[in-house]
């Protein structure tokens, strides 16, 4: 790894509503449409921030049906997996999240979901 790859990890975290993707993607694979729901925001930003998180080498997306699932690389080097789990039990420490694991419990919980919102999040 080179100093521009880590460099280019470290900037696709550098950002509130990514740390809290990256959050939700630590404790479970979601899609655009449960990224968006948990948070509360748009399909536009949900999609934003994972394909800027993808870019930086921190996410891959797979296509599963429809959707396409988004999760942690697997094949981080040791370090930066140390950096993501220290990042995410912080995040996971914050006023902001206190709601965020029900609503994403919630969300994981209603198969229904990825249907009722189809392919982009859209109703």
């Amino acid at each position: 790894m080179r100093i521009r790859e880590i460099a280019d990890l470290v900037k696709g975290l550098s950002d509130e509503t990514r740390l809290l993707v990256l959050y939700l993607l630590w404790k479970h694979p979601m899609c655009v449409c449960e990224v968006m729901g948990t948070l509360g925001i748009t399909q536009t930003k949900a999609s934003r921030h994972l394909v800027y998180m993808k870019n930086a080498g921190i996410l891959i997306g797979e296509r599963v049906d429809r959707w396409v699932t988004y999760r942690i690389r697997g094949d981080l080097p040791k370090g930066m997996e140390k950096v993501i789990e220290s990042i995410c039990a912080l995040v996971g420490e914050a006023e902001e999240t206190r709601e965020l694991d029900a609503r994403l419990k919630r969300i994981l919980e209603d198969s229904s979901y990825r249907v009722i919102h189809g392919k982009n999040g859209e109703v």
